[in-house]
């Protein structure tokens, strides 16, 4: 008879009694750390409704804005819940052989429970900067498959992929992709120097797609999107896209009014990086949006940043705090148009192009 978890009730360790994960998960993933949550969520979806627009009945002669009366624009995003699931697995002999101090140099069941956490916390840091499509990395141009390794376009990419992770391939990154047939694979060895990714047999070998192709992108096995829904959370470039057709995400159409309906994207080039945040920031302002608080970029981006600052000029540093007491973190100050912006780095924040 196969055992289940209500007969298991008894002998089940309780990991977290708080229901809350180390405070070390949290100091590793700073966006996750500090972002708002809401553990409300109830039913097969949310509605999050917004007013985007107040009512206009108003003219300088009565009659017209009576006439011109109009209530103010009312939208909803219909937020449907998805599901990750991160398992760890040991023996009865490897628990009691690897269990406490005696036995071993490492307690075996606490550090697999613990990594469970720290990979499921960074799947979530992960996707919580992308699209929605599960998309983690994309192969170089004039990639071949005919080796073992493979090289992806962005070699800072490399940091979203692990030893012994499964990955499948598909077309593109949007929630509508191709997944390629053949596979899942398994990862035998990351150079995290070069940004290359290697499995066995060959890559041809595994994915047997005749339309597998450089320019393809790889996801965690079972998180690629499908038929216009996403396996994982919406990240932050789904919400925020920019542009004059947005289009339809959770059932909402954005394109009446897509600047306060799907953010906008401000064109950051031949710009320094402090006048990208302060000229963005006074874009929002015209936009009749709130001033931003926070501004996350790439550690490289930082870096460069800091460069172009020399020793001209020495910028304020604020102390950010978690939502998990005990946690913070240190952010720069940067003046945007109407207040402060914390400048917060994480080396999942996705790259085009880093010189």
């Amino acid at each position: 008879m196969t055992a289940t978890l209500a007969q298991s009730q008894a002998i089940l360790k309780v990991r977290y009694p708080d229901g809350r994960l180390p405070k070390a998960v949290y100091r590793t993933f700073k966006y996750t750390s500090t972002v708002k949550k809401r553990e409300d969520f109830r039913g097969k979806s949310r509605v999050v409704a917004l007013q985007n627009e107040n009512p206009q009945g108003s003219s300088a002669d009565f009659q017209m804005a009576l006439g011109s009366m109009q209530q103010g624009v009312y939208n909803a995003f219909d937020v449907t819940r998805v599901e990750h699931f991160g398992i760890a697995r040991i023996k009865g002999q490897a628990l009691r052989a690897a269990e406490g101090d005696e036995g071993a140099l490492v307690d075996l069941w606490k550090n697999e429970t613990d990594g469970i956490s720290m990979t499921e916390t960074q799947n979530l840091e992960i996707y919580a900067f992308g699209n929605g499509s599960g998309t983690k990395g994309q192969f170089a141009v004039g990639q071949t498959f005919t080796t073992t390794s493979v090289t992806l376009r962005n070699t800072t990419d490399i940091l979203k992929f692990a030893l012994n992770e499964r990955v499948q391939v598909v077309s593109d990154a949007t929630l509508s992709p191709t997944l390629r047939t053949g596979g899942p694979g398994r990862i035998t060895a990351i150079d995290r120097k070069t940004g290359t990714i290697t499995l066995a047999p060959a890559w041809n070998s595994i994915f047997t797609d005749p339309a597998l192709a450089a320019n393809d992108y790889l996801v965690r096995a079972g998180d690629f999107a499908s038929a216009g829904a996403a396996s994982v959370i919406m990240g932050i470039q789904g919400w925020i896209v920019g542009g004059t057709t947005p289009g339809t995400l959770f059932t909402l159409n954005r394109n009446s009014d897509p600047v306060r309906l799907a953010g906008q994207v401000h064109d950051c080039t031949g710009t320094s990086i402090e006048e990208s945040i302060i000229d963005a920031s006074s874009e929002v302002a015209e936009q009749g949006a709130p001033q931003p608080e926070d501004a996350w970029i790439h550690p490289r981006t930082l870096a460069k940043f800091k460069k172009a600052l020399g020793g001209k000029v020495e910028y304020e540093r604020a102390s950010i705090k978690s939502l998990t007491a005990g946690v913070s973190f240190k952010a720069i100050i940067i003046e945007g148009d109407d207040g402060d912006i914390k400048l917060m780095t994480s080396p999942f924040v996705s790259l085009t192009d880093i010189p």
